[in-house]
């Protein structure tokens, strides 16, 4: 659907007194699990335009697999508006859009939808990352997380997609020149998780949902907080690492782990947490590409480098397994 319906221009209408005139509406790129939407309205009586952004969750999105599932993003960005406002991230330069209503079901609105503030910047998505690139994105998520550690924030916790029972039987197995070091990843998963100090995680946090002031190197925003919920900064960490061995390969995902580190000292790196990105990652067909990237204009990835360099990880990850060479 390129544009909004009518029932959802009058729920958008609704959040405002007085005259409300929606100028423009721009379908934006990126949008793969639900449909996307740049308005900008003229409020009152006169002529500044104020920009937002709308999330529409169409029955044919795989949001609309969840229910009420943004009730969840709402309540996130409420959570983290409120920390700014009281000066708990007051030294994060990073933004995040303010929710201005949703409709989870779709009561009013006719279909899921969330309406929340506009946020300038540009996604950054370079063919080759430079090392300053991937220290900024790692810094940029690691004071979300010391900020909020142990504390239960919203009442959404993590779980992994893949269920560890089921594993055993991972896609991963049927394709992979190494099935012997799956294994070694696939035995760990059955064994208890590493404790943890639960914080607000992004929990879908890759390049993608970050935007950037390119001219000066500096991210400016984080967004698509559907899935943030409670759980292990390992998560966020681990999944930004399996996106970046796709698009970069295992040196570039290397890079980003030990600019976290850096910058969030108390953590405990653990490869666990990779792991369960990993066959969350792979646990559910044949290796692609992401969509989000090619229609961001990323270019010459094919299924076989991705297939190789998540062996090359596998590889990396097992002789983690035996030697943390991260361990503090």
């Amino acid at each position: 659907m390129d544009n909004i319906d009518l029932q959802q221009e009058e729920w958008i209408r609704s959040q405002w007194r007085g005259t409300v005139e929606l100028a423009q509406v721009q379908k934006l790129l990126g949008g793969i699990s639900s449909s996307m939407y740049r308005l900008d309205i003229r409020l009152g009586e006169s002529n500044a335009v104020k920009s937002f952004v709308l999330r529409a969750v169409q029955p044919t999105d795989s949001l609309n697999e969840e229910q009420g599932i943004l009730a969840q993003e709402a309540a996130v960005l409420r959570q983290l508006a409120v920390l700014q406002d009281a000066g708990q991230l007051k030294h994060l330069q990073v933004r995040f859009p303010r929710c201005i209503a949703y409709d989870a079901y779709g009561d009013c609105a006719g279909i899921p939808s969330l309406l929340m503030t506009y946020l300038q910047g540009q996604i950054s998505l370079p063919q080759k990352p430079k090392q300053q690139w991937l220290r900024v994105l790692a810094q940029a998520i690691a004071p979300i997380h010391r900020a909020t550690a142990n504390n239960m924030l919203v009442p959404w916790n993590y779980y992994s997609y893949v269920d560890a029972a089921a594993a055993t039987e991972h896609p991963a197995l049927s394709w992979s020149q190494h099935p012997q070091r799956w294994r070694s990843l696939l035995d760990r998963i059955q064994q208890p998780a590493p404790s943890f100090d639960p914080c607000l995680i992004h929990r879908d946090y890759h390049p993608t949902n970050v935007l950037w002031n390119e001219e000066q190197d500096q991210v400016i925003g984080i967004v698509d907080w559907v899935s943030g919920c409670n759980g292990p900064a390992g998560i966020d960490v681990g999944h930004c690492r399996i996106n970046l061995v796709q698009l970069y390969g295992v040196d570039a995902a290397n890079t980003f782990l030990e600019a976290y580190l850096e910058a969030n000292p108390e953590f405990e790196y653990d490869p666990y947490w990779d792991i369960c990105c990993l066959l969350d990652m792979t646990g559910f067909g044949p290796i692609e590409v992401y969509e989000g990237w090619t229609l961001l204009g990323f270019q010459g990835l094919y299924p076989q480098d991705i297939q190789q360099r998540i062996e090359q990880y596998v590889e990396d990850l097992v002789q983690l397994l035996h030697a943390n060479r991260y361990n503090k």
